[in-house]
């Protein structure tokens, strides 16, 4: 049996008539001796020794599999063979999942040498990251946040002499799996709970707390691990010609950690939402125009767009683009701040409100709105950002727009660019009411242009 929603079991289950599983206690004490006789029967301990952990270990794991299963494989792995040994080791027995856990993590911080501070980023990286990561990922973080002075989360720098697999593998023990695709999971929900539950250290009796990983101040954390990382070593040796891009599983190969960097570093940021200055400056300087960081990044995260029309190709996605489709309100307020343009084009001649306005994050388009972007202008197709919100039934959006003045009856200015067939319909004079009205399933975005118009 298992709590974690494995897709062969689910697969298995999803035809089943069965509407509910019930696991009575007794059910389940049964099945816990059952276990407990199955695994000690395989060594050498005295019956008496095996007497006495079925017995304490039935009683303190309350029906809980998972308590008896860890504490099971502590006791026989302390070498401990004789009664009085025996004995005395379950006394000192956790009286609960949460005591166990905070247990297991200070002694396997002990045995392997691993630093508590790695501890608790490899934990945070397994919770809170937007995808499962592979054991080679975390291996790299750890490695990276080893050699690198000034980052923050070590201080000092880390002095390991293990290998940083084997960090990964020893540092939680069992608490952590490898799966078959080689992606690190935590062995049971109780055990994020145990993590992420903010009172937990008031109440435990054991005066070695491990700390409460935070959601706000692990996203910052991985934020800053991610835009850091973005900044290191893989620069240098980064070609940024045509040909840049087949390169790029080499660059995967010898950093495993980049594709994650660079695909999620936003993700972070716009979770935390909130001004940090360290990871505001360490933005600025992935940030920073012409800058061979914001070009590589731009080009690997597939933001390079129009590049093959003539008339656009001096025009490139600025950092408040990027913010804009990305959804990082907070950060396009400090770098509107800094002196960012706010009406700077793209190579489809849109501004970073139609950036906004298309994608819907309304956090962005409320800060440029209110910083003075211009909100009615048109793009290589003719197309203002009203325009584009109505058509993706961005009614949040539209509602800001309209707000700040924008005339819901301003006609599109000219046909899409290249070919064009005679027989076909022309689009220029066409309205964001009329861009609303067929599109929209829920007509939000229509009936909002029409209150208003």
């Amino acid at each position: 049996m298992t709590s974690r929603p494995l897709p062969y079991i689910e697969k298995a289950l999803s035809h089943s008539e069965a509407i509910q599983l019930v696991l009575r206690s007794q059910l389940v004490d049964h099945d816990i001796l059952t276990y407990l006789n199955t695994k000690l029967r395989a060594t050498d301990l005295p019956e008496e020794s095996k007497a006495a952990i079925k017995r304490e270990l039935g009683s303190k794991a309350q029906g809980l599999f998972l308590y008896a299963r860890l504490m099971l494989d502590e006791i026989l792995a302390s070498g401990k063979s004789d009664f009085q040994s025996i004995c005395d080791f379950l006394e000192k027995l956790p009286s609960g999942l949460g005591d166990m856990y905070n247990r297991m993590l200070n002694e396997h911080s002990s045995r392997s040498k691993t630093p508590q501070d790695l501890q608790l980023l490899i934990l945070q990286c397994v919770t809170h990251s937007s995808r499962p990561l592979r054991l080679l990922e975390l291996s790299n973080v750890a490695d990276f946040v080893r050699k690198t002075s000034h980052h923050r989360v070590f201080s000092p720098p880390l002095g390991l002499s293990m290998d940083t697999k084997s960090i990964i593998r020893n540092g939680c023990g069992p608490l952590l799996e490898i799966l078959e695709d080689e992606t690190v999971s935590i062995i049971h929900h109780s055990f994020t709970e145990y993590l992420i539950n903010p009172e937990r250290n008031v109440s435990s009796p054991n005066g070695h707390h491990f700390p409460h990983v935070d959601l706000s101040e692990t996203h910052l954390a991985i934020a800053k691990l991610c835009v850091d990382y973005l900044l290191s070593d893989w620069l240098p040796g980064w070609d940024n010609n045509d040909d840049a891009e087949d390169k790029l599983s080499s660059a995967r190969m010898t950093h495993p950690f980049l594709d994650y960097a660079l695909n999620n570093w936003h993700y972070h940021v716009s979770i935390y939402g909130k001004f940090d200055q360290e990871l505001f400056q360490l933005v600025d300087r992935l940030m920073e125009p012409n800058s061979k960081a914001l070009s590589s990044c731009r080009r690997l995260m597939k933001l390079d767009i129009g590049k093959t029309d003539v008339h656009v190709r001096s025009k490139q996605i600025s950092p408040l683009h990027i913010c804009a489709m990305k959804g990082l309100a907070e950060y396009a307020l400090h770098a509107v701040e800094i002196g960012q343009d706010l009406n700077s084009l793209d190579p489809e001649s849109r501004t970073p409100l139609h950036r906004a306005a298309e994608t819907g994050n309304h956090g962005v388009v409320e800060v440029l709105l209110r910083s003075g972007a211009a909100n009615n202008i048109d793009d290589v197709a003719g197309l203002t950002p009203l325009h584009l919100a109505a058509s993706a039934n961005h009614g949040a959006v539209v509602k800001s727009l309209l707000e700040a003045g924008v005339d819901p009856f301003t006609p599109k200015t000219r046909e899409y660019p290249g070919r064009w067939c005679g027989n076909s319909k022309s689009t220029q004079g066409e309205t964001a009411v009329e861009y609303g009205k067929p599109r929209f399933s829920s007509l939000i975005s229509f009936r909002l242009i029409l209150e208003t118009a």
